[in-house]
């Protein structure tokens, strides 16, 4: 249901006493409110796509980054040029692969805690499970064998 639908709907009830006047009040400063803050998020939007444009980065160009994620990034990373390299940025945000292996077999994977632990770096966006496109799996368990005795 939208705004307007609900200002039609709240414009249709007739209010049959003081108690039910007061909560059709309510309700309308309620979808007054929701229309309020919804056009917040909509120039929030329209200033943050604007200083993403202005900022010249080309990190809307990757599918599905939108000018607020791209606006995220870039606040965490500020100036891209301050890393020697890109080895130095990917260790910077978390997105290097480590070395877990054991024997023979070479594993890498991403380091848990890349960006202080922190839920707010790229990294952690990347496994979010907003991102992932397999279901999570659950961690493998160990049992202990009893004793035969």
């Amino acid at each position: 249901m939208t705004a307007g639908q609900a200002i039609d709907v709240l414009d249709g009830i007739v209010a049959q006493s003081p108690v039910a006047q007061a909560k059709l009040e309510l309700a309308r400063e309620l979808v007054a409110d929701l229309q309020r803050i919804d056009a917040q998020r909509r120039e929030a939007r329209r200033r943050t796509a604007r200083a993403v444009a202005a900022s010249g980065a080309s990190i809307t160009d990757i599918y599905g980054v939108g000018p607020i994620i791209a606006g995220a990034v870039l606040g965490y990373v500020r100036d891209i040029h301050r890393f020697a390299s890109r080895d130095h940025f990917a260790s910077y945000n978390g997105t290097a692969p480590i070395e877990v292996s054991s024997g023979d077999r070479k594993i890498y994977r991403l380091s848990p805690g890349a960006g202080a632990g922190s839920s707010t770096t790229p990294s952690s966006w990347l496994r979010s499970p907003r991102s992932a496109t397999a279901a999570p799996r659950a961690a493998p368990t160990t049992r202990r064998r009893s004793a035969k005795g």
